[in-house]
């Protein structure tokens, strides 16, 4: 009898251990409802899903949003001004003109995400993976863009003055028109990359990276470059 007792302590202690990530997984997706309350009270999200969401509008500034998931949800028009969104799921996340200033971005996933006149000025975004973003007429003055993943993204007349891109990937990238004044391009391949029209004025990067690119001869005061 105490044998059979002890089992079924056994089989009951360890189907609570292994129920309770799943559990916990699924209490955490959250309805628009809900992200509004633990915004106004805590304004912790770290790890919570808000996949799919229509978040247009809303005030995240400040908020914790670490590792959170918000993989195809609308952040159009959404404040997230300081947000700490480290390690965050942002694919296919719609947030044209969403404000992004200063906010963490490190390691955060946003390939393919649709981030046209998005705000990045002096955000943290160590890492973090843009891979095919629509990064068109972005501002991303003074961001911190190291080892981000850029590759195939559209940055056509986006504002990258003073960012640090350095060994960031840029293949395949078009950057018609961008303004690349003072920017940190040192330890990047712009290979193939589209650079029509940017103005490189002051910019940190040789004169045969320019070479490699596509439409590196069109690029505005390429007299003017910092050498490495």
């Amino acid at each position: 009898m105490r044998q059979l007792v002890a089992l079924v302590l056994v089989v009951w202690f360890v189907s609570v251990l292994g129920g309770g990530p799943a559990l916990r997984a699924a209490s955490s997706k959250l309805d628009v409802e809900n992200v509004k309350a633990r915004i106004e009270s805590t304004g912790n999200l770290a790890g919570a899903d808000l996949s799919g969401l229509d978040l247009r509008g809303l005030n995240f500034r400040g908020a914790t949003l670490v590792r959170a998931t918000l993989t195809g949800a609308d952040l159009r028009g959404a404040n997230l001004r300081m947000a700490d969104l480290s390690f965050a799921r942002l694919a296919g996340v719609k947030a044209s003109e969403t404000d992004f200033t200063g906010s963490n971005l490190r390691g955060a996933d946003l390939h393919d995400a649709i981030l046209r006149a998005a705000r990045f000025g002096e955000a943290y975004v160590f890492g973090a993976d843009l891979g095919g973003a629509d990064l068109r007429d972005a501002r991303m003055i003074n961001a911190i863009l190291v080892r981000a993943n850029l590759a195939g993204a559209n940055l056509s007349r986006a504002d990258l003055r003073r960012a640090d891109v350095r060994q960031g990937r840029l293949e395949g990238a078009i950057l018609i028109g961008c303004d690349l004044r003072d920017t940190d391009l040192r330890s990047v391949s712009l290979r193939g990359v589209d650079l029509n029209g940017a103005d490189v004025a002051g910019a940190w990067v040789e004169l045969s990276a320019l070479d490699e690119a596509k439409n590196g001869a069109q690029v505005k005061n390429r007299d003017r470059l910092r050498p490495p």
